[in-house]
């Protein structure tokens, strides 16, 4: 990757400066997970007892990846179920093609 696609940003995750390298076109991900993080952090300051910022960034990643297996899990399931249908689909636009061809045939042949 060229040095040029490449910009370097500060981030702050629960007071805690990050210097980072990242590709130039994901910056606005960084800077909204920045932000959500800290939000989610303090939201579960509110809620639970911890010991430290490591205690709760761990249970903010717990969460964090309990979501993403969740919604890994509902666009699988998604996706299973929308397969069949993708295939019933491009059967019925097969068979619709067909049909629209063998009526320009008949249309032609009829003018002739």
């Amino acid at each position: 990757m060229e040095q040029a696609e490449r910009i370097h940003i500060e981030i702050e995750i629960l007071q805690k400066k990050i210097d980072l390298w990242i590709r130039r076109e994901h910056e606005i991900y960084y800077r909204e997970a920045e932000k959500r993080i800290n939000e989610k952090a303090i939201h579960f300051a509110q809620r639970w007892t911890y010991t430290d910022h490591q205690d709760l960034l761990s249970k903010l990643l717990i969460d964090v990846m309990v979501n993403y297996i969740a919604k890994e899990e509902r666009l699988n399931t998604y996706e299973e179920d929308l397969i069949p249908k993708m295939e019933r689909l491009a059967e019925t636009a097969e068979n619709l093609n067909s049909a629209v061809a063998k009526l320009k045939q008949d249309a032609t042949t009829n003018e002739h």
